[in-house]
């Protein structure tokens, strides 16, 4: 690549850019790691099936429409198949939900006897392995917790107890 002046290069800005290089290289790491599979398109969705990830983050958002609370996980393959991909995956906090809810939090040892608090819990997830299961039905995806992984074979027996997540035998809607 040459070097060639676009007409807005500056000392100032040539100096600003300079001192983000360290924090930039680190950031060409990361995004290297983070390219999914070559083998498929980014924005194909990963197949249906059970793999093992591990929770990157999770973070308390909201609906975009009804502003509902809404946990937003993103979720990292590490089976060989899907190694490297993401499944995004958001449980809205209804009511209704709220069993659910506290069974995935659970899951990831993250107990919180106040909700008001749940944010500040949230980042005791990361990290945490789970085997998941990724099921499609129509237009609707559902993203279930099998099972903790990083957990000793002498941890908490209900803690590693498959969990179906289901209502009225129907899936949970994601919205």
């Amino acid at each position: 690549m040459s070097s060639q002046s676009t007409g807005s290069d500056t000392p100032d800005m040539n100096a600003s850019l300079a001192g983000l290089q360290s924090q930039w290289s680190e950031a060409r790491r990361k995004a290297a790691v983070q390219t999914p599979d070559t083998r498929r398109g980014s924005s194909e969705p990963i197949p249906d099936g059970k793999y093992n990830a591990m929770v990157e983050d999770l973070k308390l958002t909201q609906t975009r429409k009804s502003k509902l609370p809404m946990l937003t996980w993103i979720l990292l393959l590490m089976d060989d198949t899907e190694r490297g991909r993401r499944e995004y995956y958001n449980k809205v906090i209804t009511a209704q939900s709220l069993e659910y809810v506290l069974k995935d939090l659970q899951m990831c040892g993250i107990d919180v006897e106040n909700i008001g608090n749940l944010a500040a819990y949230l980042p005791q997830a990361r990290s945490c392995e789970l085997e998941i299961r990724i099921k499609s039905e129509n237009e609707h995806r559902n993203v279930y917790f099998n099972r903790r992984l990083d957990r000793s074979s002498s941890g908490d027996a209900e803690a590693i107890e498959e969990i179906e997540h289901v209502t009225d035998g129907k899936d949970f809607p994601i919205d």
